[in-house]
């Protein structure tokens, strides 16, 4: 009895930590781990229908916004800004905390955020800040529609941000 009250407490726990958001064990991968009984669900290999815009920077701060499709929603994301090469950089600044929760990837509190409920969404925006240096980063999100439909990390173009003016001409 104390077993099986075990299990479904288990998996009570694993089910709610994704419809939540609170997945901080794949920060570096950010792949979706869900399971159908104990065999792993596949990612689709159809075209994404959600798009990653990145506004123009304001200094050291850009406004990104993950947008679906029209007839189209997600439930679930996680997004992080990279360095080419590297895990997370910069922090993001959250300004709905009812639909988005910021993470602490790689002992970085605020470098990835993701879904703070399971409820449909077609856009959400976040302010994510450098850390103040030159660097050249791009910003990597994933999807989920539902818990059996979700789409491997995808990532934008990269971009270069300078902390020195360019010099007149």
């Amino acid at each position: 009895m104390l077993m099986w009250i075990l299990t479904v407490l288990a998996i009570i726990t694993g089910v709610k930590g994704y419809a939540d958001g609170y997945f901080p064990q794949v920060c570096d991968s950010m792949e979706v781990q869900h399971n159908s009984g104990s065999t792993p669900i596949n990612p689709q290999n159809s075209e994404l229908p959600y798009k990653i815009e990145i506004h123009p920077p304001t200094g050291q701060q850009i406004r990104v916004t993950l947008k679906a499709d029209p007839g189209h929603y997600f439930r679930g994301f996680m997004l992080e800004a990279r360095r080419p090469n590297t895990n997370a950089v910069g922090t993001f600044i959250v300004a709905d905390t009812s639909l988005i929760r910021l993470l602490t990837c790689n002992n970085v509190k605020g470098s990835a955020v993701s879904n703070h409920n399971n409820r449909k969404k077609d856009k959400v925006e976040v302010d994510w800040i450098s850390d103040g240096q030159d660097q050249d980063i791009f910003f990597r999100a994933t999807f989920v529609e539902t818990y059996s439909v979700f789409w491997r990390p995808n990532d934008t173009e990269v971009i270069s941000l300078t902390t020195t003016p360019k010099p007149s001409s």
